[in-house]
């Protein structure tokens, strides 16, 4: 019964609760600060590790694809990353910012895909634009092709079982991800888990209410559709593939290599 009455606080009401209990205990024991406030935080439902993902596209330059050819003018595709219909080429970059809660230890222990869709590669327009600069260092890989896929080292090897990440309160940690296909139009979610005091816990990113990260697969470049490809000038072109197919063919799409 307490138990059930405790669930029909409200969480300030619960929050307050805590404290004062806090408060007691910390009062008549010494060095029970730091566990009794995790604890109450606990009690008030506030999650003991923070996680915010960022998400970007092919890290190779600007290489998106569409399900369907697209007349847009060539002007406007310079803007099309992140908007509706458009969708990231052959590799992805989920960059994670973790934030420990908690007086004890929060310890990451693994990281994996959660497949939501696999279909075809998407074969409408291609938008290629290839990277002017360098692009950040990677700290895990994940290939979306392998069922199951756990992230691996620069090294090629399972990247958690020789590092578990630790983050004390306050700790801020950035995890770099990048994700890739060469088969697939795939839709997915990361499932982070972690250990603290004693139990495992996991964060689904992005969350159920928060649309899954995509990703299609690179086709063959005459495959496409309709091409908008840079000129000398980096200037975007169209080709319409339909009708210009060994133009389209010459088209160089970058390929991802693993890590090992």
């Amino acid at each position: 019964m307490v138990r059930a009455a405790w669930r029909q606080l409200s969480r300030g009401t619960r929050a307050l609760v805590a404290l004062l209990v806090t408060t007691a205990i910390a009062a008549a024991v010494p060095g029970a600060i730091p566990y009794v406030t995790d604890r109450a935080a606990d009690l008030a439902g506030n999650p003991p590790l923070r996680v915010d993902v960022v998400a970007h596209g092919s890290t190779a330059g600007l290489y998106l694809a569409s399900a369907t050819a697209r007349t847009d003018p060539a002007g406007s595709l310079r803007d099309a990353e992140g908007q509706p219909g458009w969708v990231p080429v052959g590799e992805t970059e989920q960059v994670l910012t973790l934030e420990g809660r908690r007086s004890g230890t929060v310890a990451i222990t693994a990281l994996a895909v959660e497949m939501v869709d696999q279909r075809a590669p998407l074969t409408g327009t291609l938008i290629g634009m290839p990277a002017q600069g360098e692009k950040e260092n990677t700290l895990l890989e994940m290939a979306l092709d392998n069922p199951g896929s756990r992230p691996l080292g620069t090294d090629g090897a399972p990247y958690f079982v020789a590092h578990h990440l630790e983050l004390a309160k306050g700790e801020l940690r950035v995890i770099r991800v990048t994700s890739w296909t060469n088969r697939c139009f795939c839709t997915w979610r990361l499932r982070l888990t972690y250990h603290y005091r004693g139990g495992d816990h996991s964060l689904v990113l992005p969350a159920a209410d928060r649309p899954p990260f995509q990703m299609t697969a690179a086709a063959p470049a005459a495959d496409y559709q309709v091409q908008y490809v840079p000129d000398k000038n980096f200037v975007l072109f169209r080709l319409d593939c339909r009708t210009h197919r060994s133009d389209c063919a010459k088209t160089h799409i970058p390929g991802h290599k693993p890590a090992h």
